[in-house]
């Protein structure tokens, strides 16, 4: 019995001795060895030169799997600084590139110096009218105003034989040497241009002013006079009108670097609204000027002024006349 008490003895004094001093692994740092025992060790603890102060550890929070919020806020907090100022730069070379392109962009080939509203000049050469001068207008592709002028002088109407011949063929108590014709129109017109390209139907209002001058010789009858008369005579007859004009046409445009470049032509038919004539016949022959009132009321003297009624004033007067500015060319701004 006293044997077996004195090897119990001897076990745990053995064993005492072990746990009292047991070796510390040198790769773990001084101030972590007392962590793994629970002996003091009186090397670290009684040593005034190593620092007590064990590293504290940061809990790390938990996480619920669940939540995709928290996650987002975790990978937004770990996002380096960097990437945002990258991203921010990014977007400013956008706005600067559509910047660009909002300046580069083309203009609007409608817009001229007074945005929608184009106007210009314009010279053209038509029928009746002749050379004419015009301001054109066109408002969002659709609407055209203009007004024009035209005019011309002592056009000689004996061109066409034909007259010469009806004019003389009447009656041989006068002949007709020259006669000659001046036109003038001044009007005001509105277009429609339904496709927004260059054809157009429009209308005009206006008023012309047509003057004919013819020279003679007429031979008149005087009663109780013993020989006829043979004098020549300057005729003037003035037929001032109102008319408006139906017409259709086209205005083809171009855009260049200073406004439009503008081609056309337009037709149609002058229909007289009102109409006035004014007549007025002198005499060279000094007999016939001091018989004047005589030679008026001659039968000669009225068929003469008949013929030249009937064959040109009444139809110049009265009847629709042919409307064609055959070409007309200028600059829309």
């Amino acid at each position: 019995m006293r044997g077996l008490l004195k090897i119990f003895i001897i076990i745990f004094f053995i064993c005492f001795l072990s746990n009292s001093y047991a070796q510390v692994d040198p790769t773990i740092p001084l101030p972590q060895r007392n962590l793994q025992n629970n002996l003091t060790n009186p090397i670290i603890n009684d040593n005034p030169f190593i620092d007590q102060k064990l590293p504290s550890v940061k809990k790390q929070k938990n996480v619920p799997s669940n939540s995709t919020t928290n996650q987002n806020q975790m990978k937004k907090e770990n996002e380096p600084i960097e990437d945002n100022e990258e991203e921010k730069e990014e977007k400013k070379e956008v706005k600067e590139e559509n910047s660009n392109k909002k300046e580069e962009a083309p203009e609007d080939k409608d817009e001229g110096l007074l945005g929608p509203f184009r106007i210009g000049p314009m010279i053209g050469f038509g029928i009746l009218m002749g050379p004419n001068i015009s301001i054109e207008s066109k408002i969002f592709r659709y609407i055209g105003l203009s007004v024009s002028y035209g005019f011309y002088n002592n056009f000689d109407m004996f061109r066409f034989s034909n007259i010469k011949s009806i004019l003389n063929s009447q009656s041989q108590d006068f002949q007709f040497n020259t006669l000659t014709l001046s036109y003038s129109q001044l009007e005001g017109k509105i277009s429609i241009f339904p496709f927004g390209g260059s054809f157009f139907i429009g209308a005009s209002y206006g008023r012309r002013l047509i003057n004919l001058y013819s020279t003679g010789t007429l031979n008149v009858t005087i009663p109780n006079y013993p020989t006829k008369i043979s004098t020549p005579f300057n005729e003037n007859i003035t037929i001032n009108s109102i008319y408006w004009t139906p017409q259709m046409g086209l205005l083809a445009t171009w855009s260049g670097s200073f406004g439009w470049f503008a081609i056309g032509t337009e037709i149609g038919v002058q229909l007289t609204l009102d109409s006035t004539v004014t007549t007025s016949t002198t005499f060279t022959d000094p007999t016939a000027q001091s018989l004047s009132s005589y030679v008026f009321a001659s039968p000669e003297y009225t068929a003469l002024s008949n013929q030249l009624s009937d064959s040109i004033t009444t139809k110049l007067k009265e009847y629709p006349l042919p409307y064609w500015n055959i070409l007309k060319i200028g600059w829309i701004f």
